[in-house]
């Protein structure tokens, strides 16, 4: 088998069909036909497979592909037959028949096996039959399908349309309704489709030619199709639809209904018209507000006061075509009659003028023409138009005149009376401008204005305010900016003045006085114009410069003058007081006859010398501006008793009768300066002693209102000497008297009266007199007195007593003891502690004191008080600092605090509040005002009330000499306990003090004097020692101006104070040692009658008690002795009151 196919392959045996014997032509002839068969065997199983790969339905698929198989292999063997026939290779070609051969056998064998599923493919007929099946049915859904796609379409077309469309059906039916239609319906489409359009609209028709309308009933639907689609009737009438919306409105439509030409014939389902529509609500008011607008036009041309012409082009005419009632009345003409008349028949007085020609060229070409001065005269027609000429419509002119004769008149006034003006201005000695707001520039100046300035009136017209403002003196320039605003809110009828230095054209400067007022507002109230007319005043003031610096000189020689009187008054007073203090003690001595006449004539002399010293001091005060005046709550009728007491005593003496009388609707308390207000008095009651000898002297009191200010009159009438009508004159002169007769016989220094009336000036009050020479006169004072009810507390709450002040004086009152109230003194002085515990004692208040703002800030951190009692100037720390502090602190920001101070003035009181403190409470203050103050804050604590006593008569002998001790005693409520323990707390705490302070003034401490002398004032007038109180009001009020004089004669009154003190209230070492025997009952009633009177508050000696106490002693321990006289001593009358209790518990206890 190997051998046969080696020798197939290797033969020599030359295939069929190939000779080599054959004609080169034979040979190409077979080359080209086996390279075209190659080819197309070749190409055909690619088409083959081209087609079987397009067609994926196709059936026998491997019959094809076995098929182009065989085909490909015979186009192999066919090339490989071309390269056989040069090179030899019969084995290969063998192998490519033997290919071709294996692919042809499973061909056949496939075909064969294939037949009997051909066999069962339709035939022709059938295909045919099928064909047409499936074409009939494409073309009915290609129907369905455009029947879709044209009614989308048409959806889609209606829906772009901002009108509203329906398609409506043979039956008129809405088959479709975009959007449009189914918003002005207010439906939606589902519901409004498939509604018979008879439902929606009723249609209306309006016939063109004679404008008659009726109403098509919306289901004659032949009646409507005919009005749509006849040409005849389409265009005669125009139709309004009224739809009928969901809710009920009907809305009027622009309707139109066409018909579908697309469709030959009517079928089910298809449009066959289209109805277009459109809202015409809108149009429908337009039309009727044109209407109404045309109707007010109308009316308000024939309501106007300007008088209308109408003229026409018509051809070649122009002739008039209307006008308005006011064109009659104006021009008096009845215009019916000249009614489509040419323009120069109806009016021939314009004919040979301009305005024909101007009115037609306005007509034809438009523009508009305005003459303000038309002279017509024609007939009864006389006057000048203010005539205006446009065009309305193409070949119509409207004429506008109105007769300004009249205003033409007044304009000619007007020009007249500013000529008349201008030429007032230009006369006036003031230079005058007028400024504009509105255009910022100078718009008139006068000629004097160029004569002041040096400015010519074109520079001045050209300024405007900054180049007017260049022109002011430095110095005067803010001033007068300041004042160019401040005139745009100037009122009407207000002028406003300004000084300031104008920059003349030569360079030196002007002095100018202006007055300047509004010369115009414009509508809104907005000044746009003012008037400025100023002098030239610069000689004036050269003349009040020099005024000025006389003036200048002359009060600073009055200054000096009064300081002068002032520092002699002071230096003349010391001797004075060491002269009449040892004369009186000499007095007291025995003495023989003569010497106490001469002692007795020196003292009265002394006397008579201070009085005229504190006069020219007083005076000297006033004078400077160094008198201040004090505003506190005083009793009137201690003031009026002390004043008169003494003067009813002089002229008893002098044997004139004496009269006080009293207006019984007066006050108890007023609001005032009690000190002037006695000196006042004093003054007028010494005059009309002084200068009466015989006769009568009568004070009256009263209340008087004067412009709604209710005040106290005083009035002092004698029957002396009187005076003339010149010596009236100069009554209130200051050293000078009536006349040189009068001072020599009656003394004085002429200051008395010249005092009281600038007191009373002081006071805000006047000082009047009526006299008549040889009868006496009249002096009357009225001052700004206020009352001050202290027993008006009715705000305070039901737990809470009212003080209760009685009238007569004759029973005591009642006064709220509070209970559980804490309270903190800050107070760096131990006599001001002294009298503000002892206040707060009787009102039942536990109190802490401290000395300083410093102490108070820590003791409010560390404890609990319901107010705090504030002195305002301290070491360390002062009162206002302490209270900004405590308030800015969490459990100090809500206790009420109380400022003490001697400081009354506004100021003062305000710079309190500042600091935050509560109330001001002035030192020296009384138990009285204390309460008040507290009841503001402490209303709300439970309370006892008890009585307190009456005033009394106390024992002089206890009390210090020339203090004044019934003013003292109604500042602490006359208790005569705490004034004596007031006293001698001073004493023992200012005793030998004055030397350490008066080394702060050596040493430049100047705080430290005026810190001193604020305390030592605070506490003389608590005292009564008037003498120390003024001399430190001196001194701390010196020392404030910054004039930092000796203090010398400060520390020897302080000294003479506590020397007065300790004269009659020393401080004694006692030892009591007990009598033995004295007996029990005794000592018992001792220690009762010793108990009472310490709870009364009565002074207790204790040298007087001495006796007592040794009786007590037998029965008790020494300790409660001594214990008792130490609070004694410190008339801590409460404490000695519990120590009693103490020793009586014991010895019933013992018994």
């Amino acid at each position: 088998m190997g051998e046969s196919l080696e020798s197939l392959f290797r033969s020599d045996y030359m295939p069929h069909g190939h000779c080599y014997l054959w004609k080169p032509e034979i040979l190409w002839l077979n080359v080209i036909s086996d390279v075209m068969i190659t080819f197309a065997y070749f190409s055909i199983p690619i088409a083959i497979y081209y087609f079987v790969k397009q067609r994926a339905d196709l059936q026998f698929k491997g019959i094809f592909i076995l098929f182009s198989l065989f085909i490909l292999f015979c186009g192999i063997t066919h090339a490989i037959s071309i390269f056989v026939i040069w090179h030899g290779i019969y084995g290969i070609h063998g192998l490519a028949k033997f290919a071709t051969a294996i692919v042809s056998c499973i061909t056949a064998y496939k075909v064969y096996q294939s037949i009997p599923l051909a066999l069962k493919l339709p035939t022709q007929d059938s295909l045919k039959a099928a064909y047409e099946k499936v074409n009939e049915e494409r073309i009915e859904r290609l129907k369905l399908e455009g029947k879709a796609n044209e009614e989308a379409m048409l959806r889609e077309s209606t829906n772009i349309a901002h009108v509203g469309v329906f398609a409506i059906d043979e039956n008129g039916k809405v088959i479709i309704a975009n959007d449009a239609a189914c918003q002005i319906f207010e439906t939606s489409k589902v519901e409004i489709e498939n509604i018979p359009i008879q439902e929606l609209i009723e249609i209306k028709k309006i016939s063109q030619k004679n404008g008659k309308s009726t109403w098509i009933k919306p289901s004659d639907l032949q009646k409507l199709w005919q009005l749509q689609f006849d040409d005849k009737i389409q265009d005669k009438f125009i139709h309004i639809i009224y739809a009928v919306t969901q809710t009920g409105h009907r809305v009027p439509l622009s309707f139109k209904l066409t018909s579908n030409e697309s469709n030959d014939s009517i079928n089910t389902g298809i449009a066959v018209a289209f109805a277009s529509f459109q809202d015409i609500s809108e149009q429908l008011r337009y039309q009727q507000a044109l209407a109404e607008s045309e109707a007010t036009t109308r009316s308000i041309i024939e309501s106007l006061p300007i008088g209308m012409h109408v003229f026409k082009k018509n051809k070649n005419s122009f002739i008039l075509s209307g006008y308005n009632n006011a064109a009659e009345k104006i021009l008096a003409l009845d215009h019916k009659q000249l009614l489509h008349r040419e323009i120069e028949e109806a009016f021939p007085d314009i004919a040979d003028t301009e305005m024909p020609r101007i009115y037609k060229n306005i007509a034809q070409k438009g523009g508009h023409w305005t003459n303000q001065a038309v002279d017509y005269e024609h007939g009864n027609i006389k006057g000048v138009y203010d005539v205006q000429c446009f065009q309305s419509v193409k070949n119509t002119a409207i004429v506008l005149f109105e007769d300004v004769t009249e205003q033409i008149k007044a304009k000619k006034a007007i020009a007249a009376k500013e000529l008349f003006i201008k030429t007032a201005f230009n006369a006036s000695i003031t230079g005058v401008i007028v400024y504009s707001f509105e255009s910022n520039k100078i718009e008139f100046v006068n000629e004097s204005f160029t004569e002041i300035t040096g400015y010519s009136m074109d520079v001045a017209l050209n300024m405007d305010e900054a180049a007017m403002a260049n022109l002011v003196h430095p110095d005067d320039k803010l001033h007068a900016l300041e004042h160019w605003q401040a005139l745009k809110k100037l009122d009407t009828d207000a002028m406003a003045h300004i000084n300031y230095r104008l920059k003349h054209n030569s360079g030196h400067w002007v002095w100018c006085l202006a007055k300047d007022v509004v010369f115009e507002k414009d509508a809104t109230g907005k000044v746009v114009r003012y008037m400025s007319s100023f002098l030239d005043i610069s000689e004036m003031k050269a003349m009040q410069n020099n005024l000025i610096k006389l003036k200048e000189s002359a009060e600073s020689a009055s200054a000096a003058k009064s300081s002068f009187l002032a520092n002699m008054s002071h230096e003349i007073r010391t001797p004075m007081n060491a002269i009449l203090g040892l004369t009186n003690v000499v007095l007291r001595m025995d003495l023989g006859a003569k010497q106490r006449d001469y002692l007795s004539r020196v003292e009265a002399s002394s006397q008579s010398l201070l009085s005229l010293l504190n006069d020219i001091l007083d005076y000297s005060k006033i004078e400077a501006g160094k008198l201040r005046i004090n505003k506190e709550v005083f009793e009137l009728n201690f003031v009026i008793d002390n004043c008169t007491g003494l003067f009813g005593f002089l002229a008893e003496q002098k044997g004139i009768e004496f009269v006080v009388s009293k207006e019984s609707s007066l006050s108890k308390y007023y609001l005032g300066d009690p000190i002037r207000l006695s000196q006042i008095i004093n003054n007028l009651l010494g005059n009309a002693v002084k200068f009466t000898s015989a006769g009568k002297i009568e004070m009256k009191v009263s209340r008087v209102v004067i412009d709604d200010v209710e005040s106290l009159s005083f009035k002092v009438a004698d029957s002396g000497i009187g005076m003339s009508q010149a010596q009236a004159e100069l009554i209130f002169d200051v050293f000078s008297q009536a006349d040189i007769s009068i001072s020599r016989q009656y003394g004085g220094t002429g200051l008395g009266l010249a005092i009281s009336r600038s007191l009373t000036h002081l006071l805000g009050g006047n000082l009047s007199f009526e006299t008549e020479l040889d009868k006496g006169s009249v002096f009357e004072v009225i001052l700004p007195f206020s009352p001050a009810d202290y027993a008006d507390l009715s705000n305070v709450e039901s737990n809470t007593s009212t003080v209760d002040f009685p009238n007569d004086g004759s029973a005591g009152f009642d006064i709220v003891e509070f209970e559980d109230v804490k309270a903190l003194v800050v107070e760096d002085n131990m006599t001001n502690q002294v009298v503000a515990v002892e206040f707060l004692s009787q009102l039942n208040i536990e109190s802490v004191c401290v000395n300083n703002g410093l102490e108070a800030i820590n003791a409010v951190e560390t404890d609990v008080f319901d107010f705090i009692l504030m002195d305002l100037q301290m070491p360390v720390m002062d009162g206002y600092s302490a209270s900004k502090v405590i308030k800015a602190t969490p459990h100090g920001k809500d206790i009420p605090i109380i400022a003490m101070s001697a400081a009354v003035s506004e100021s003062d009181i305000e710079k309190v509040a500042a600091s935050g403190m509560d109330r001001h409470l002035p030192k020296p203050f009384s138990l009285l005002l204390l309460f008040q103050r507290l009841s503001e804050f402490l209303s709300h604590k439970k309370s006892n009330v008890r009585v307190l006593p009456s005033s009394q008569k106390w024992d002089l002998s206890k009390f210090p000499k020339n203090f004044n001790i019934a003013d003292a005693m109604r500042k602490v409520s006359d208790d005569e306990a705490l004034y004596l323990k007031l006293i001698q707390s001073f004493a023992d705490d200012f005793d030998h003090r004055a030397s350490s302070v008066y080394d702060a003034f050596g040493q430049g401490q100047f705080a430290v004097i005026q810190r001193y002398a604020h305390t030592i004032k605070g506490l003389a007038e608590s005292m009564g020692a008037n003498d120390l109180y003024e001399e430190a009001k001196f001194i701390e009020f010196e020392y404030s101006q910054d004039n930092f004089i000796d203090p010398a004669q400060l520390f020897e009154k302080v000294d003479d104070a506590i020397a007065s003190i300790r004269a009659v209230h020393t401080t004694k070492n006692h030892t009591i040692q007990p009598i033995v025997g004295g007996g029990r009952i005794l000592a018992l009633e001792y220690l009762t009658t010793l108990r009472t009177d310490l709870a009364n508050s009565k002074f207790v000696s204790i040298d007087d008690i001495t006796k007592e106490l040794s009786a007590i002693a037998e029965f008790t321990d020494i300790d409660f002795i001594d214990r008792f006289i130490s609070a004694l001593k410190k008339l801590e009358y409460k404490t000695c009151v519990t120590i009693l209790d103490e020793i009586e518990d014991g010895m019933r206890k013992s018994n």
